[in-house]
This record gives structure tokens, sequence and C-alpha cells, in this order.
């Protein structure tokens, strides 16, 4: 973050000017002109700092929501996804009264992140209240309960974002005002805008109420859903074959399938760094079912005696699934921690 001139740098220049009013007048309004300039080129620096800050935070939210699991529940989407996808839409689209070629470069994503954090905002509100009057229904993925009393997202981080991030700048008193702001303010690093993650609704019956409404147009939800699934999918392939392993890797790999003494002896290996393996839900739902059914409890799996098969090896057994697509299903529920050893 650049530092602001201070006016007191200057101060021996304007003692002596003062003194000796009739000599270095042009001295003088140079020196005002560079303090002025310089004062103007760090706010500008600052400016543009935080706005690649909101852009890369839009980026982020993006792909965090991708992230998320898919809820257990058929046809079942999470909430905060179908209104991440509602305020993108508003984020798009031009702001009445602020044409975006009206906007300074350094203005732009600011106010776009603004636009987004706007509609989730009056979306989470409407939403919430339209679920209450029964337009909806919303469940608890985790319990398939009803959601009866839905906690909408607090808004104090926002309001603080919007005091920093987006003062008027366009006068020199706002200017120094802006500038103390942002660099009192880390105005990027915004959290809890979204409803929680276990909030889920029924995709078909929100996009019948929504249609009903006006909100959007028919089959419009299930589009941009789709819309952002692919880009999000595009996004991943490009970050798995960047660290993908050969061929000669994977055959060099020792006991690579095998329930053998040496896979329960060693601790699992940290999570890799980067996006986690892709989502096959009914895969997981397989083993995790087969693991109950059993008797184990797939967050305290044992570690059975050497020569023996343990947990994994049985519910291999038991369920139609190549080696190697079992395979993978195991380690994604091990990757996002549905499955852990005692």
């Amino acid at each position: 973050m650049p530092r602001l001139p201070r006016r007191r740098e200057n101060r021996d220049t304007f003692t002596r000017l003062a003194r000796h009013p009739n000599e270095g007048a042009r001295e003088g309004a140079q020196a005002m002109d560079d303090f002025q300039s310089a004062l103007n080129a760090a706010i500008d620096t600052m400016a543009a700092d935080i706005d690649m800050a909101c852009k890369r935070r839009l980026r982020d939210t993006k792909w965090n929501l991708a992230l998320e699991r898919e809820p257990c529940l058929k046809g079942a989407v999470s909430l905060r996804r179908i209104v991440h996808a509602l305020a993108l839409r508003a984020a798009e689209s031009v702001q009445e009264g602020r044409p975006e070629f009206r906007l300074h470069p350094n203005e732009r994503w600011r106010w776009k992140y603004h636009r987004y954090l706007v509609a989730v905002v009056r979306l989470n509100a409407a939403l919430a209240e339209a679920a209450r009057r029964g337009g909806f229904r919303v469940r608890d993925s985790l319990t398939r309960l009803p959601a009866d009393n839905i906690e909408l997202p607090n808004t104090e981080t926002i309001l603080q974002w919007e005091r920093a991030a987006l003062p008027d700048t366009r006068t020199p008193e706002s200017k120094r005002r802006a500038a103390e702001l942002m660099t009192t303010f880390n105005g990027w690093l915004l959290c809890g805008e979204h409803f929680s993650a276990s909030l889920v609704v029924d995709l078909a019956e929100f996009s019948a109420w929504a249609e009903a409404e006006g909100i959007v147009t028919r089959g419009e939800i299930a589009e941009r859903l789709s819309a952002i699934e692919d880009e999000f999918m595009a996004m991943q392939a490009i970050a798995q074959d960047s660290r993908m392993p050969s061929e000669d890797q994977k055959q060099s790999d020792p006991q690579d399938d095998a329930d053998a003494p040496t896979e329960h002896a060693a601790p699992e290996e940290a999570t890799p760094p980067g996006p986690p393996p892709l989502i096959q839900k009914w895969q997981e739902s397989e083993i995790l079912r087969v693991l109950r059914e059993r008797g184990y409890d797939p967050q305290r799996l044992p570690r059975g005696p050497a020569g023996t098969p343990g947990p994994k090896a049985e519910v291999r057994a038991s369920l139609d699934m190549t080696p190697a697509v079992f395979k993978k299903a195991w380690e994604r529920l091990r990757w996002y921690g549905d499955i852990a050893d005692a």
C-alpha cells in the first residue's frame, strides 16, 4: 500500500516561501502541484488495489460456491447457490444512472461487486420472507427436515465495506477522506453474506414459484446454474491437467488399491492443494450406505489386524464397481472428510 504524502514534509519549502513571498513564486506553485500530483497518484494506486481485490473476491466467491457438495436430497440445490446465480445477473447488468463507460477504470469492479452484494442482501431478505409465507419449502440437507427458522446473514460487514470502498473520490476533499478509509479498512475480507450451505430447496418447486412471481423467465434458474457449473468444470479440468500424474507414475505406486497392513500403519497424507476431485453423488452414497449397514461409523473406521480385510475391502467386495471407480469414490469421501480412521 503506497504511503500518502504529508504536508509537513514540505514545511521547510512553504516556510521559506512565506518569509520571502517575492522569491520563488513559481517554485511554490510547482511544490503545491507536485504535492497534489503525488497525493492523487497514491490514491489512484490504492483504488486500483481495492478494485482488483474486489475482482478476486467475486471470482473466489464463484469458485467456493461451485466447490460445495451437492445435497443428498434428490433434485435439491442449496439456496445460497441460487442467490449467487441471481445476484450475478444483477452484477452483470449496468447500474441505472451509472453506466459502466462513465466509471473510472479503478472503480468498475468495485461497483460491480457492490451491485452483487446489494442483490445478495435483497434476495436473502425476500427469499426468507417468501419461505416463511409458504412460497416454497426450505429443508436442512443434513437432517432432511424442514428449516423453520431461516437465519439471515449478517450485513454489518457489507455496510462497513460500502463505507470504506465506495466513497466519492471526485473532489479533492473526498479524495483524502477516501484514502484514509481505504488504508484503515481491509474492505475485501468479507464473509457471511450468504445463507448457510445446509439450506436447500427443490429446484423444480423453487423454479415454478420464481417463474410465477416473475422473478425469472422459464427455465432461467436451471440455465444459470448449469452455466456456472460448466464454467467451474472447465476451470477444474485445467487445474487438474496441470497436476495430473503420468501413467508411469500411476503404475509405480506400490499397493495403490490394496488393503495391506501398511495401508493402516501409515497415517493418511495431507489433503493436496488445488480443487477437489469431481463429485459423483450416487457412488459416494452407496459406499456410505454399505459402511453403515455393516455397522461401521464412517468417521471412525477401525484398523483391522494384519492379514484381515478392512472396511474398505469389505465395501468394495459388496459393490458392483470397478476397482478404479471405487478407488476414486473412496478418495473423494476422504477428501471431503466423510470418512476417517478411528
